[in-house]
C-alpha cells in the first residue's frame, strides 16, 4: 500500500486506525517483554483450552493497556487540528464521549482492584484486611453525581447544537459548567492518585482526556462563531438603538467570541451560586463539595483518621468473629494473628485453646486434624462473605465449642487462663515468669 493510500485510510477511518494501532503495539510488545524476562516458552505445547485462553487474552490485552493511551494521544492531535481551524471527523463528539467513558471506567476499575475500595464505606466504618474507604463521602455522593450530570449535559448541548441556535450568554454558561466539570475531575484525580509504579499512570488518563476535550470544544465553538460572522455579519450595538448603556456594553462583550473563555470563569459565580442554593434547599451544607473529599480517610485530601482495619484470613472462625452480627457472634476484644490485628470472640478463643491442648498432648493427632482443617476450613472461609453466613457458622459450631471447652476443663488446671491468653501474642509462662 502506497504512502498516499495509507494516509487516506487513516483520515477516512481514524477510529479503526486507533484500534489497529493498539493491537500492533500491545501484542508484539507483550511477546517481546515475556521473551526478555524469560517467561516465553516457544516449545510449550498448548491444549485447546490453553489456546482459547491465549486468543482471548491477546484479544482483550490492547483494550486494557494501549488503547486508552492511544485514545488520549488522539485527543492531542484533535486539539491541534481544532486550533488550526481544520474540520474534525463527523463522529468526533461520539468519540469524545467514548474516550471520557473509557478513561473514567478504567480509572474506577484500577483503584477498585488496586486499593480494594469500598465505595459505600465512610471513614468511620471498620473494614477488613486491605480494603480502603470511599474517596468521596457517601452523604455527598448524590450531589457530586448531580454536578457531573449537569456538566455533561452542558458539554453535549453546546457541542451538538449549532452555535447559531444558542444565545451567546447561554454558550458562556455552558462553558462555565465545562470548567466546573474539569475542576471536579482534577480534584478527583488529586484525591485518588498515588505516585508509584508505571501502572498508576492510568489514573491520570481521565483528567488529561477531559481537559483536552474541553479545550477542543471551546476552540471549536469559537471558530464556528467566527465562520458564522463571516457568513452573516451581525449588527454592532452602535448601529442600532440599545435600551441601556450597560446592556450595550454586555452585548458588545458577548459579541466577541475570544472573550468567552474568560467570561466563562466569571460565569462560574452564578453557576456555583445556583448549586449552593440547591444544596441549602435540600438540607446540605454550602461547603458540601469540599467536605465530599475531606470527610474521608486513606486519600490525598482526607482529613479523617479511620479505625484500623480488622484482619481475618483463611481461618474461618476468624472470619466469623469479625464478620458476623455483633449481637450473635459476640466479639469481645482485639487479638493478634500472623502479625495482624483481628477481632476475637469466645468461640474462637476456645477453639484455639483446644488446638493448643492437642498440640501439647497428642502432636500426631494435631497434625492430622490440622491437615484436615487446612484442606476444608480454608475453602469454607472464602464462602463466608455475609453477616448472615457468619452467624450460621457460629451457631453450627456451638456444639463443638462446648466439646472443646469440656476437653480443656478436663486436662488443664487453669482452663480460663489458657483461653484468655489466646491471640495475645504471649503465653502463660510470660505472665508467671519471675
Amino acid at each position: 500500500m502506497s504512502q498516499a493510500r495509507k494516509r487516506s485510510f487513516v483520515k477516512r477511518h481514524p477510529y479503526l486506525t486507533q484500534i489497529f494501532l493498539a493491537y500492533v503495539i500491545a501484542v508484539p510488545g507483550y511477546l517481546l517483554y515475556t521473551a526478555y524476562t524469560g517467561q516465553l516458552n516457544p516449545g510449550a505445547s498448548w491444549d485447546p483450552q490453553g489456546l482459547i485462553f491465549l486468543l482471548v487474552f491477546f484479544a482483550l490485552l490492547p483494550w486494557v493497556t494501549t488503547y486508552p493511551v492511544i485514545l488520549t494521544c488522539y485527543q492531542v492531535i484533535a486539539l491541534i487540528t481544532a486550533i488550526r481551524g481544520k474540520p474534525l471527523p463527523v463522529l468526533d463528539v461520539a468519540h469524545d464521549v467514548w474516550t471520557i467513558f473509557l478513561a473514567l471506567s478504567f480509572h474506577l476499575a484500577a483503584i477498585s482492584m488496586r486499593y480494594r475500595v469500598v465505595f459505600y464505606a465512610d471513614w468511620s466504618e471498620h473494614l477488613v484486611n486491605d480494603q480502603t474507604h470511599t474517596p468521596v463521602h457517601t452523604d455527598f455522593q448524590p450531589f457530586l453525581v448531580l454536578l457531573c450530570i449537569v456538566c455533561s449535559v452542558a458539554f453535549l448541548y453546546v457541542r451538538l447544537k449549532p452555535l447559531s441556535q444558542i444565545p451567546p450568554l447561554l454558550t458562556v454558561l455552558c462553558f462555565s459548567c465545562i470548567y466546573l466539570g474539569n475542576a471536579i475531575v482534577i480534584v478527583w484525580t488529586i484525591q485518588t492518585f498515588r505516585p508509584g509504579g508505571a501502572e498508576n499512570l492510568i489514573l491520570l488518563l481521565p483528567v488529561i482526556a477531559v481537559v483536552l476535550i474541553s479545550a477542543k470544544t471551546i476552540i471549536v465553538k469559537i471558530h464556528e462563531f467566527h465562520r458564522q460572522e463571516l457568513r452573516e455579519p451581525r449588527e454592532t450595538p452602535e448601529s442600532r438603538e440599545v435600551g441601556s448603556g450597560v446592556l450595550a456594553y454586555l452585548e458588545n462583550i458577548l459579541s466577541h467570541a475570544r472573550t468567552w473563555p474568560l467570561l466563562a470563569l466569571l460565569g462560574l459565580i452564578p453557576v456555583l451560586g445556583i448549586f449552593l442554593l440547591i444544596l441549602v434547599l435540600f438540607g446540605q451544607e454550602p461547603n458540601a463539595a469540599i467536605k465530599a473529599f475531606t470527610e474521608t480517610s486513606d486519600w490525598t485530601l482526607s482529613q479523617r483518621i479511620s479505625p484500623p482495619n480488622t484482619y481475618y484470613d483463611e481461618h474461618y472462625l476468624c472470619t466469623v468473629a469479625a464478620g458476623g452480627h455483633p449481637a450473635v457472634v459476640k466479639p469481645i476484644r482485639d487479638g493478634v494473628r500472623g502479625g495482624h490485628r483481628i477481632t476475637v470472640n469466645r468461640q474462637l478463643l476456645i477453639a484455639n485453646a483446644f488446638e493448643q491442648v492437642l498440640e501439647e498432648k497428642t502432636p500426631r493427632a494435631h497434625r492430622a486434624i490440622r491437615s484436615l482443617y487446612n484442606r476444608y476450613g480454608f475453602p469454607l472461609s472464602r464462602l463466608i462473605r455475609t453477616r448472615l453466613a457468619a452467624d450460621v457458622v457460629w451457631l453450627a459450631m456451638k456444639p463443638l465449642e462446648w466439646l472443646f471447652l469440656a476437653v480443656i476443663y478436663l486436662v488443664d488446671t487453669r482452663p480460663e487462663d489458657r483461653i484468655a491468653i489466646q491471640y495475645t501474642g504471649r503465653r502463660r509462662e510470660d505472665f508467671t515468669a519471675g
